[in-house]
């Protein structure tokens, strides 16, 4: 079925996990400001944690920005440098449709 996520992609959600405990072992922050740029599958994947049963992220406040078929040049037309500012870690998954 198109769009639909078939199982946990773990290990980004483990690396998001792993940035956010650095974060407040290092810096002493409550909670990380994470920001998940890219194309469908971003998108795909910010569903994905939005609709878990469980938690799948913890001491992190994500943003999702994730666009189909975006490319390099589109995301960067895209992106507010407010989203940017705010964030502890971003991270970028794109390429695929350039």
């Amino acid at each position: 079925m198109a769009g639909s996520i078939s199982g946990p992609p773990v290990s980004h959600v483990n690396t998001i996990n792993t940035a956010a405990d650095w974060l407040f072992r290092q810096n002493g922050l409550e909670r990380a400001k994470v920001v998940l740029l890219g194309h469908s599958y971003v998108r795909r994947l910010g569903e994905y944690m939005e609709h878990s049963q469980q938690p799948m992220v913890r001491n992190a406040d994500v943003t999702v920005a994730g666009y189909g078929g975006t490319t390099v040049a589109r995301l960067r037309r895209r992106l507010s440098s407010n989203v940017l500012a705010n964030a502890d870690v971003v991270f970028v998954h794109i390429g695929e449709n350039d």
